[in-house]
Formats: structure tokens, sequence, C-alpha cells
């Protein structure tokens, strides 16, 4: 099954995205905006989470997120409401976000953490002491930097199309823009 996911997320993997091009030594690669939006998202807390070069650290957290009408409920891994983190790379080009697909846009995403996660019903669950984000109310400063720099994680060149099955057989949902 690893193997099989690997395969399907390989090409979903990219070094030809602007920020590869900074690191690389293209000094205008990224904007002046993508920079700040770099700046703001460390400031944040954002990298306690999405760090290394896949800006993951592949490790499972509880949010607090809500339930999608969509989808039946899911216990997460070892059934303590936890996800792995995923990698931002080409994060800007794979809507819906969170595990559940509950935030269609990454300005909701921001805007979740921005607000402190979870709310109302969900932080009184027996889940809520277990969430382990970073507190960040408040503290995300300049989302539409934030989200350019997002931009600067995809690739330039990348497959446009969506196969209509995965290895294991199971139809493929999604919308590549």
């Amino acid at each position: 099954m690893g193997k099989a996911l690997t395969s399907f997320e390989r090409p979903l993997v990219t070094a030809d995205a602007p920020y590869d091009d900074d690191l690389k030594g293209n000094t205008s690669a990224l904007t002046a905006q993508q920079v700040q939006g770099l700046t703001a998202a460390v400031a944040a807390g954002c990298a306690r989470g999405h760090s290394g070069p896949m800006f993951s650290d592949y490790q499972a957290h509880v949010l607090g997120l809500p339930n999608s009408p969509k989808l039946a409920a899911d216990p997460g891994i070892n059934d303590t409401k936890g996800f792995r983190t995923p990698s931002l790379r080409n994060v800007a080009l794979t809507a819906p976000y969170m595990h559940n697909g509950v935030l269609a846009t990454l300005q909701a995403v921001l805007n979740f953490y921005d607000q402190g996660g979870a709310t109302g019903a969900r932080r009184s669950t027996r889940t809520w002491p277990r969430v382990s984000w970073p507190q960040l109310p408040g503290r995300v400063q300049n989302t539409g930097a934030i989200l350019a720099f997002l931009q600067a994680l995809s690739a330039k060149s990348y497959a446009r199309t969506i196969p209509a099955s995965v290895p294991s057989g199971l139809p493929v949902g999604g919308n590549l823009k």
C-alpha cells in the first residue's frame, strides 16, 4: 500500500517551484510579497507543523476541525482523532483542505488557525485537551503575503489530469485548476 501511495503522490512532489529556485540562488525567484509571506508564516508558528524540505513534520495532530457533512466521521490515527500534517508542496493546487476537505480555500485554513481552531461545542469535547497545534489566535498576520508564499511552493509544471483511479482501484475525486 505504501508503494502505491508513494507512486500516486510522486507527481505532486516538486523541485521546480519558485521557492526551490530561490534556494538554488536565484534571488529574483520569489517576489517581495512571497518573502514577506514566509516571514509571516514563521512568525505565526506555522513552521511548528510545516517544516523541512516538504514543509511537514509528518506527525499526527488533533486540530478540532468540524466534521464534513459529506463524509462519515474519521477517528484518525489509532483512534486519536489525529491526522498527519500534509506537505505544503503544491498546496495551492490541492483544494479542498484538511483531512476531510472541510475548508474550501487556503484563506479559510488561515482563518481557522487565526481564530484559534475549534470553536463552540468542539472546544468542550473530550478531544479538545489533546489539540496539538500551536495556539495562533490573532497571530496570523498578513494573510495575503502568506497565500502568495504558499503559491511559491507550487511546481511551475505538473500533470493537469486527474487519474480515473488509484492503484487500489478506488475512484478519485478532485479539481485541478
